[in-house]
């Protein structure tokens, strides 16, 4: 049964909401550092709770100190990057993770339509997993082409990967039975129509009730 992450929670009510839909991770975002005194916020809030979702720091900041900055102020449970990581900086933030005595384990993004075989290889040997999407940027609302998740299934079916991109309670079955993925993403397909960025309930419980009816 795939996991379900929701990603770009901004308030603790969505939070909330994850929760009680019975999601496994959320994404928080910070793009780059540093924190923003409303993300500060409501880690604070989510730190004083007992939720059973893991959280995810989702950012593009590839400047190596201030990744650390922003990993350090809060026990995430992982890491997501989202750009064109190495090994090297995975060895060298790894070894940073020790040295903190962190816990936090990684997810390295790749592109669908860009994947080199020989470092996603790598990728999944380095990372606690590899997040396929169909860009860096994360939150198009596109879904891969059938080719690349094609290629996908026949390449890294043995790995534990998440799938991201477009993905809503309409397409999310047919993905999972295509795909078999460790676990979904999804950020725009459980948003309300009426408040930018605001996770709509019903929508998230339908998209997870979907997910996990699919053994």
């Amino acid at each position: 049964m795939a996991k379900v992450k929701i990603c770009d929670i901004r308030t603790i009510e969505d939070a909330a909401i994850c929760e009680r839909a019975g999601a496994d991770f959320i994404g928080i975002h910070q793009i780059e550092a540093p924190l923003t005194e409303a993300k500060k916020s409501l880690l604070k809030e989510i730190g004083r709770k007992h939720y059973n979702f893991k959280i995810v720091l989702v950012t593009k900041e590839n400047r190596f100190d201030k990744l650390i900055e922003l990993i350090s102020f809060f026990q995430w449970d992982y890491v997501q990057l989202h750009f064109p990581v190495t090994i090297q900086f995975i060895k060298k933030l790894k070894k940073e993770f020790l040295r903190q005595n962190y816990k936090t384990g990684i997810i390295a993004v790749v592109e669908t339509n860009n994947c080199n075989d020989k470092k996603i290889c790598s990728l999944f040997n380095s990372c606690d997993y590899v997040l396929f999407d169909t860009s860096f940027c994360g939150g198009t609302g596109r879904l891969s082409t059938f080719e690349d998740l094609q290629r996908i299934k026949q390449k890294y079916s043995n790995n534990k990967f998440f799938i991201a991109g477009g993905l809503n309670v309409v397409n999310v079955g047919n993905i999972i039975q295509l795909l078999n993925p460790f676990a979904v993403d999804v950020q725009s397909g459980v948003e309300s129509v009426e408040i930018k960025h605001r996770k709509d309930e019903s929508k998230v419980v339908q998209f997870i009730s979907e997910v996990k009816s699919n053994i």
